[in-house]
């Protein structure tokens, strides 16, 4: 949504014109000069504060109006309930962040954003997230994708999201769905990073481009190691250790912190399951100790003041040289790993490292406080 002085150029602009006057003739009436008048519709500059009251009179409206304030107030409105229903989902409190986006979405009828985000939260409060056709959550998250795929601002991310509802139902006309969608999606080669690579107009520019292209491919390549799930926990353990390997080989010491919440946590929570699975329970126990590592790290790094920290710093990698390592930690990390530790307890509880790695949890702890 607009902030205030956006919301104030748009009006001057509009109010002018609804006048059918033009710049000059309001510049007169107002004691400017005509460029000021289009600095202040284009947003470059606002009237200074004594101006605005006789703007207000000049135009006929009062002070709010000109002003925006319903509007502005509408957007603040807005904001807050998006950004309470993203720290429920934080915090996986899922059902919670469904009853703020239902409620905002009655506010807003029709904002894209919302319907968007409240599909997404949809499939988190699923306790068979994309995979269950006939559950409720299911059939209202499709139901509100469809009516997005072609929006100009979402359209994308809600085709992303309703081709693997679809492909991941396990229902042939759900198939039938997605495989239609998927042919409207580009190639890899006319992907932007491809296509990026033609626009490089000097050595830096080309390497630049390249290392992008191969930080998606790599991004993507690992992502979806991590979250693999196939009826062999063998292969799901190879799998999970191929992806650590691609990890520790491409990117440097310094460089780990972008992979805590997206790549670690998920493989050494998936790895800790698949051992138990084989009884290989010391194996087990080394997962959840790289597991507690890593969680304690993100916690280190996360402001508890804030759901989610943002944290942006160069790579050391020389694979992704020039770029941007965009680092997001989450302030309830201990918080999950301590749902995750109450499950692995009822096969690891009675082994001493586990329960070393609960005392060093522990609240009274230096590592819990």
């Amino acid at each position: 949504m607009y902030a205030l002085d956006e919301i104030l150029s748009a009006n001057l602009k509009r109010l002018r014109r609804s006048r059918d006057l033009t710049q000059e003739e309001a510049a007169s009436a107002l004691g400017v000069v005509p460029q000021t008048v289009s600095k202040w519709e284009r947003g470059e500059t606002c009237p200074d504060l004594a101006l605005l009251p006789q703007i207000a009179t000049y135009y006929g409206v009062s002070l709010d109006e000109l002003m925006g304030m319903s509007e502005y107030a509408s957007a603040e409105r807005r904001t807050e309930m998006l950004d309470l229903g993203q720290q429920h989902m934080f915090r996986a409190e899922y059902g919670k962040a469904v009853e703020v986006l239902r409620e905002a979405l009655r506010v807003f009828p029709g904002d894209a954003e919302i319907k968007l985000r409240l599909a997404e939260v949809l499939n988190g409060a699923d306790p068979e997230p994309y995979t269950n056709p006939d559950s409720s959550y299911w059939e209202e998250a499709a139901a509100i994708l469809e009516t997005l795929i072609h929006d100009p601002v979402v359209g994308k991310a809600a085709r992303f999201q309703l081709m693997m509802l679809y492909a991941a139902s396990g229902r042939e006309t759900e198939r039938e769905k997605a495989e239609a969608l998927l042919k409207e999606v580009p190639r890899i080669q006319e992907s932007r990073e491809f296509v990026r690579l033609m626009f490089a107009r000097s050595p830096e520019e080309s390497v630049t481009a390249h290392n992008e292209l191969l930080f998606e491919l790599f991004n993507a390549f690992v992502n979806r190691l991590s979250g693999t799930s196939v009826e062999s926990k063998e292969v799901n353990i190879s799998r999970l250790r191929a992806a650590l390997n691609i990890v520790n080989v491409v990117l440097d010491e310094r460089d780990l912190d972008c992979c805590i919440s997206m790549v670690f946590e998920p493989i050494y929570r998936n790895l800790t399951w698949n051992y138990i699975a084989l009884g290989e329970f010391d194996a087990a126990i080394d997962a959840v100790e790289q597991l507690v590592k890593w969680t304690l790290r993100e916690n280190e790094l996360a402001d508890p003041n804030l759901p989610g920290t943002e944290i942006t710093r160069p790579f050391a990698s020389p694979v992704f040289r020039g770029l941007d390592n965009d680092i997001v930690v989450m302030s309830n990390a201990l918080e999950i790993l301590g749902d995750s530790m109450e499950y692995f307890a009822a096969e690891l509880g009675e082994n001493p490292r586990f329960q070393a790695l609960l005392e060093r949890l522990s609240p009274n702890s230096p590592a819990g406080q």
